[in-house]
Formats: structure tokens, C-alpha cells, sequence
């Protein structure tokens, strides 16, 4: 009974310490940076990464310390239409809301995904109603709006769980269907086996002067891949990397060290400590992070 008791006590005083914890002011930061609206930048679709602390741009790291110098940083991730074209960045405080950033540290706004509510299908805007119906042959199971960032999306889920997106004004967005991902992985898996054991039976019936053939063939395709992976891909020094490129990096990630550059398809690809891989094209300015 008095370790129960010890138990609650304990409970008490530590969300009472939290509850007091001091919220950010964010009063002082801008409400429209002249960059237009949060949906012109950002998509319910876009893919999330999650990066460590370390990896945070340093223009939004300094963006933080003049406007937020208080901020405890909880979380951070990147978004972007694919894993090597990111344009976002979500901080998440640990006494605050989240704030989207572009990729330059240019603030966007605050709020996260706050605010879902149910909707019932007779009240979906009629023209996400004649999108769907024009464009898909299923059913609707449910739908929601969903407050993002401050910007009103619609979000429509169909009986083959793909999930269509739109904007205040019923705009289609975007749509995404995991199982279909789900799907492509497993019918590549059932190509690959059905290919191997084919492989096995081919060289289960050939003779030893077949297999010495191939290996010849062998040698030869491999000689080959190799000249032509020599003409692909060139390692690169990182001291040789263009001065605009070490200029980046020391700006962006002072913390982070190169492990490994080289020259692909006219393409910088340097490849930090921090798990982040910088794609620069050939006069070295940035294009992307992968």
C-alpha cells in the first residue's frame, strides 16, 4: 500500500513539473514570409525521413537561435516528393508545436498535423465526389479533413485503402495506395526466386564444357562491367572536391566529416558521417539531398 502511494505521489509532482514547463512564445515569428501558401510548398503525400539532430541544415539551425534561442529540439525529419528529392524540414520542439521549414531554412509556419475530423461521405465536397467518381472505380470507405501546417487538406480513403488527397477548395493533390507498393515488392521477390530456380535448373542440366564456356563468358562480362563501372563512377579525394562544394558542406554540417566522394553521371556524390549522401552537379552547387 505505501510503495502504491510512493507510486502516485511520484506521478503527481512529475506532471505537475511538466505541466509548468514554459510554453515558446512564438509570437515573434512571421505569419507570411512572401513565400505563398504552406500548400504551395508541402503534400500530404510527401514521403518522411527522420535525421539525427546533427543533420540539421545549418541555415535552419540559425534561423532557431535568433528567433528561438529557448527551443529544445525533440525531433527532426525531412520531407520530399522521394528519398533524394527532399524540400522540407519539420522540427518538432520539445515545448512546442512543430515548425516546417524549406530546405534553405526559410520558416513556413507552425502546427503539425493537429486536427482530424470524420467526415461523413453525403458531406464530401461534391467536387471530391465527382473526382473520385470519374476517376476510380471503388467504393468510398471513410473520410476526414485534416488541419496541416494551418492549411484545410481532405483526405478520402477508398475499400482498396488508396488514399486520395485535396486541397480546401477540392483540388485533387495526390493519392497513394500502399498495398500496391506492398504487392510490387512481393511479386519482385516471386520473379527473383522463380529466376534463381531456373538459373539452378539450367545449371543442373548443362555439361562441364557449358560451364567452362560460361565461366569464359563469365570472365569476360565481368571484365566488362568492371571497365564500364570504372567509366561510371570515378572516386574522388574529398581535398580534390570542388572548393564551392567544401564551402557547403563546412557552411551546412561544420560537424559532419566526408567519407566517401565520387563523380556519377556528371554528379558530385559525397557521402557524409552524419548518413546523409549530398548530390552536387558538376560545377558543384547543390541540388538534393539522398
Amino acid at each position: 500500500m505505501q510503495k502504491n502511494f510512493l507510486l502516485v505521489i511520484g506521478a503527481f509532482f512529475l506532471m505537475a513539473f511538466y505541466s509548468c514547463q514554459p510554453s515558446l512564445d512564438l509570437s515573434n515569428l512571421p505569419t507570411n514570409n512572401g513565400v505563398g501558401e504552406i500548400n504551395d510548398h508541402y503534400s500530404p503525400c510527401f514521403i518522411e525521413v527522420e535525421i539525427h539532430i546533427d543533420s540539421l541544415p545549418i541555415a535552419v539551425q540559425n534561423y532557431l537561435d535568433a528567433n528561438l534561442p529557448d527551443a529544445e529540439i525533440d525531433e527532426i525529419e525531412l520531407l520530399g516528393e522521394s528519398i533524394s528529392n527532399f524540400s522540407l524540414v519539420v522540427v518538432e520542439l520539445e515545448n512546442g508545436p512543430e515548425l516546417l521549414f524549406t530546405i534553405d531554412g526559410t520558416y513556413l509556419g507552425e502546427g503539425g498535423d493537429n486536427d482530424d475530423t470524420e467526415i461523413a461521405i453525403e458531406d464530401i465536397p461534391a467536387s471530391i465526389l465527382d473526382y473520385i467518381s470519374a476517376n476510380y472505380d471503388v467504393a468510398i470507405e471513410e473520410a476526414e479533413s485534416e488541419e496541416i501546417f494551418g492549411e484545410l487538406f481532405y483526405e478520402v480513403e477508398l475499400n482498396d485503402e488508396t488514399e486520395i488527397f485535396f486541397d480546401a477548395d477540392g483540388n485533387f493533390l495526390c493519392a497513394i495506395n500502399e498495398d500496391d507498393e506492398d504487392d510490387e515488392d512481393d511479386e519482385d521477390d516471386e520473379d527473383d526466386e522463380e529466376d534463381e530456380d531456373d538459373e539452378d535448373d539450367e545449371d543442373d542440366e548443362d555439361d562441364e564444357d557449358d560451364e567452362d564456356d560460361e565461366d569464359d563468358e563469365d570472365d569476360e562480362d565481368d571484365e566488362d562491367d568492371e571497365d564500364d563501372e570504372d567509366d561510371e563512377d570515378e572516386n574522388i579525394d574529398p581535398s580534390d572536391l570542388p572548393q564551392s562544394i567544401l564551402d557547403y558542406i563546412n557552411s551546412n554540417y561544420p560537424n559532419a566529416t566526408i567519407i566517401e566522394a565520387e563523380l556519377e553521371d556528371n554528379e558530385y556524390e559525397v557521402e557524409l558521417d552524419n548518413d546523409l549522401t549530398l548530390i552536387f552537379d558538376i560545377d558543384g552547387n547543390f541540388l538534393r539531398i539522398e
